[in-house]
């Protein structure tokens, strides 16, 4: 009867020491770092081992009711560090603190209502706010990334593969002739007097006053847009014609 009495007390101790041991929050805690790595299935998987490594990570602990982590993200660019940062383990703490929703460090409860709340937005328009976007040319891309995502997106190739399918298909072949709006012609009356070099070496300046006569707004220029029509053709003629005609006059003073 004694030795019966003495098993049953020293069960009872331990029962005692190990409820005081769940029941103690200030001592639940994990043995290792990591255990986020491992996901919630290791905790009924493995369970013997994750209540000795992972008590708090599981939940094992017995106390008082807490409110539980909200599944969120508190920066909102965590996608562009990509899912790789997730499962790297060094970075453990960092996404559990910054990116829990993204990488998906939340009960499968609060998973499912985050996901529910979540609506997937359009990506915005393939398009480009300015009509001179390749004026400031690639570089603007990368140097200016922001402002270039938002007026130059199209141009930028700041897309989804599916929009850029889509806006190269409606993109047709272009013709460089002169901007609508601004005349092709001469402002000035004599600008075959000029060297040739004058349209490229002061090519602002040659845009401004000979457009016609330094064929800047023919099929050899340099402003693509729209398509060629019988009085461009016209245009470029008479710019033809004046250069060869400035020519002959040169060759005529040298004579």
């Amino acid at each position: 009867m004694i030795p019966f009495i003495v098993l049953f007390v020293t069960c009872l101790v331990a029962v005692g020491q190990l409820n005081a041991q769940t029941l103690d929050v200030s001592v639940c805690r994990d043995k290792i770092d990591n255990c986020s790595q491992y996901g919630r299935s290791a905790c009924t998987n493995y369970e013997p081992w994750a209540r000795d490594n992972c008590l708090a990570y599981c939940g094992f602990c017995v106390g008082p009711p807490t409110t539980p982590v909200p599944c969120a993200d508190k920066l909102d660019d965590c996608q562009s560090f990509g899912k790789q940062v997730c499962t790297d383990p060094k970075y453990a703490p960092w996404v559990l603190a910054n990116c829990r929703y993204f990488c998906r460090q939340c009960t499968d409860e609060q998973i499912a209502i985050a996901d529910s709340k979540t609506t997937t937005l359009p990506p915005p328009a393939c398009v480009n706010k300015l009509d001179n976007c390749p004026r400031y040319g690639q570089k603007a891309c990368t140097n200016f990334k922001p402002w270039a995502q938002d007026n130059c997106r199209y141009y930028c190739r700041f897309c989804t593969p599916e929009q850029l399918l889509a806006a190269d298909s409606k993109t047709t072949t272009t013709t460089t002739i002169a901007t609508p709006g601004i005349p092709c012609v001469d402002k000035l009356p004599h600008c075959d007097v000029y060297d040739d070099a004058m349209c490229t070496t002061y090519r602002p300046w040659a845009e401004e006053n000979c457009r016609a006569y330094c064929l800047i707004c023919t099929p050899s220029g340099f402003v693509p847009v729209g398509t060629v029509g019988p009085g461009i053709v016209q245009v470029q003629n008479r710019g033809i014609k004046n250069r060869i005609r400035s020519f002959i006059n040169k060759l005529k003073m040298k004579i």
